[in-house]
């Protein structure tokens, strides 16, 4: 895996973890500014396809999901920080 994908891979266990394994492939995109497929292929990946909830329907919503928007901006100096340490363009 890539440093971006082991870093999306770490909030999405994260997440998973913190929401109880109440949360769908959309609420994990959401948290991690990811796509839902690549949500779903890094769970593949892992293993952790089983620990969370495949029904559309979520009520994370009203967890405060908001708050993670406004974290998108230090998602993105992680990323260019570890694109500049590994000399890959994430």
């Amino acid at each position: 895996m890539t440093p971006r994908q082991e870093r999306i891979a770490f909030q999405l266990w994260w997440f998973i973890r913190d929401t109880g394994g109440e949360c769908t492939l959309m609420d994990m995109a959401r948290f991690s500014g990811a796509s839902w497929q690549t949500c779903r292929n890094i769970t593949k990946a892992k293993g952790w396809s089983g620990m969370y909830r495949k029904v559309a329907q979520s009520h994370a919503g009203g967890r405060g999901m908001g708050q993670f928007s406004r974290s998108r901006n230090l998602i993105l100096a992680a990323d260019e920080a570890l694109s500049e340490l590994s000399g890959r363009v994430l």
